[in-house]
């Protein structure tokens, strides 16, 4: 096994569970309903819907799905290798916290990773391995960078912050007990990028970045989730929390104390008014405000 590496015979012995299909090779695991940076990609479906979508995507080379679903589908017809289990969601979480702890799969090569000289890191501060720091970057202390982490030119993380957090997702495992799950992905911060005191950026779960773009100014108490992507020149009021998977555009405010749930999109130019709670998708140059929020304005 390499690094985003793992045949499905290699993945049978992990499971201990035998496969429907041929031999192949894996290079990420990944969410049925998320796009993916690779290939050939490793995921279940708890929903025939998502099943059918599933099949149908090339990059999907193998499923593991339940017992009862197996009986939905012919195997014959399709390129995929199926595990049958009788818990999916357990099954492949389990999977990706064995390939976490016992092998390469997630370890990128460290020298792949670089810090400048030009950078300023305070001794007091916690820099992973597996980071890359660019120019004239200066880093307040007790700020803690973790594995993963790529940071652009001229930016400045204040105090206490911290790049590469996990992001909060629950599970229980076979016994029930309650366990969070890791994450594995990176993040990529632009340059010219400000970052105040006690912010939390969180990486993506699975692969690829959670993504801030350049010239972002980031206040204090602000909190971006796993799987975010910021574009360039927004502005960030001090305690705003952005959820899992949100997407921001360009020249976008987000004001104090804001809650954006996952996986909305905000379009470029829009304004989002102070302790709104944002629901649903904001069009470019709109303005909205309120729990829940609302559109105040077209913005010109």
């Amino acid at each position: 096994m390499q690094y985003r590496k793992i045949s499905i015979n290699e993945v049978s012995s992990i499971l201990g569970e035998n496969y429907i299909g041929l031999n192949k090779i894996i290079n990420g695991l990944n969410l049925i309903n998320r796009d993916s940076i690779y290939d050939s990609i490793l995921t279940y479906s708890t929903n025939y819907e998502l099943l059918i979508k599933g099949l149908e995507n090339p990059k999907i080379k193998c499923l593991i799905i339940s017992k009862e679903m197996l009986k939905s589908i012919k195997t014959e017809q399709t390129d995929c290798a199926i595990f049958a289990v009788e818990n999916p969601e357990e099954t492949f979480y389990f999977l990706h916290e064995k390939l976490v702890k016992i092998s390469a799969f997630y370890k990128p090569n460290k020298k792949d990773y670089n810090i400048c000289e030009t950078s300023n890191i305070h001794k007091s501060c916690i820099i992973e391995e597996e980071v890359s720091i660019g120019e004239n970057v200066i880093i307040e202390p007790f700020v803690h960078v973790k594995n993963g982490t790529t940071i652009g030119d001229n930016c400045i993380i204040r105090s206490n912050s911290i790049i590469g957090a996990e992001g909060f997702q629950i599970l229980k495992d076979k016994l029930g007990k309650p366990y969070m799950a890791s994450h594995v992905g990176g993040i990529r911060i632009g340059n010219n990028v400000s970052i105040g005191n006690n912010v939390t950026i969180c990486k993506s779960l699975f692969e690829g970045n959670t993504i801030i773009g350049n010239n972002n100014k980031i206040d204090c108490h602000v909190h971006i989730g796993h799987n975010c992507e910021i574009g360039n020149d927004n502005c960030f009021v001090n305690g705003a929390i952005l959820l899992g998977s949100v997407k921001i555009g360009n020249k976008t405010w987000i004001g104090p104390n804001t809650v954006i749930l996952n996986k909305v999109i905000v379009e470029d130019r829009s304004f989002i008014g102070a302790s709104s709670f944002v629901i649903n998708n904001v069009k470019m140059a709109t303005k909205v405000f309120g729990n829940p929020a609302r559109i105040i304005e077209v913005l010109k």
